[in-house]
């Protein structure tokens, strides 16, 4: 049976996988990166399909982390399948795939 996972998102600039989520969830998506300190949103675009298997769920989330809006019905239940690593919604179960948006890199250091 596929777990529900947080999403794994690495940083557009320089690949780290240390990034967290650093808003609300009724603000934005706005992350950051621990490494680079690149701040970045993350946004799902809809593949077409939808997940008919069986998940288990993710249970309490973690703030910290990566977290996306669902492209489909807005809602901020994206996580990651653990078989496949594919993105699905757990509110309307369609399949997905991470975007990144508004990369705004650390000019200061």
């Amino acid at each position: 049976m596929n777990v529900l996972e947080p999403i794994k998102a690495s940083c557009p600039t320089c690949g780290s996988s240390d990034v967290f989520y650093s808003c609300h969830v009724t603000c934005c998506f706005n992350h950051v990166c621990n490494a680079c300190r690149t701040t970045f949103e993350l946004a799902t675009q809809s593949t077409g399909g939808k997940y008919e298997g069986v998940f288990e769920s993710l249970g309490e989330r973690d703030t910290s982390l990566p977290m996306a809006p669902c492209a489909v019905c807005e809602k901020a239940d994206v996580s990651q399948l653990s078989e496949s690593g594919d993105l699905v919604c757990s509110s309307c179960r369609a399949l997905l795939s991470l975007r990144y948006e508004k990369i705004v890199p650390d000019r200061k250091g």
